[in-house]
């Protein structure tokens, strides 16, 4: 699954962190897991190419975060 969260609505929209756009990937991860989703997901981070560790770092820790709940 390739994913990603954006700020703004346009073609053009900048990549950001997940959580921190206008995207519902909180929304997204718990239809996946309703879904029974068992597949691979991508981050790729196209914003700040020479370095993106940091935002893709931030991205895993939202989703590691926010999917934590739903097994409970």
């Amino acid at each position: 699954l390739h994913m990603k969260d954006l700020l703004g609505t346009a073609v053009n929209a900048e990549d950001t962190v997940w959580g921190s756009g206008n995207c519902n990937i909180a929304g997204v991860l718990k239809e996946l897991h309703t879904q029974g989703f068992k597949g691979y997901f991508f981050i790729e981070y196209e914003s700040h190419p020479g370095d993106n560790i940091p935002q893709i770092r931030k991205s895993l820790q939202y989703f590691y975060h926010t999917t934590q709940v739903f097994n409970k």
